[in-house]
């Protein structure tokens, strides 16, 4: 008898754990500010490009096969269109 008025006081298991989860307040947040465009390593690394960009901005980049020419051909279209151009290191 006595054990029943101390279940109907006291919650058992899944309703403590029920009850400890309703009156939680706040949780662990792991969305970020911005979102991430890049891989996380460059982020931590320290993202310095995007802030540069703006609307008027233009990026182009050059695909193609092994020593097709894609070097010549951007330092000509570069030449031809007055752009800086920055080839990509390979490591």
């Amino acid at each position: 008898m006595a054990l029943r008025v101390i279940r109907q006081i006291v919650p058992s298991g899944a309703a403590a754990l029920r009850a400890a989860h309703i009156s939680q307040k706040a949780g662990v947040h792991t969305s970020s500010a911005r979102s991430l465009q890049y891989g996380w390593l460059t982020y931590f690394m320290g993202e310095r490009t995007m802030p540069r960009l703006t609307s008027t901005s233009k990026i182009i980049t050059l695909d193609g096969n092994l020593a097709s020419g894609k070097g010549a051909l951007a330092s000509k279209l570069a030449d031809k269109l007055g752009i800086y151009l920055t080839v990509r290191i390979n490591f």
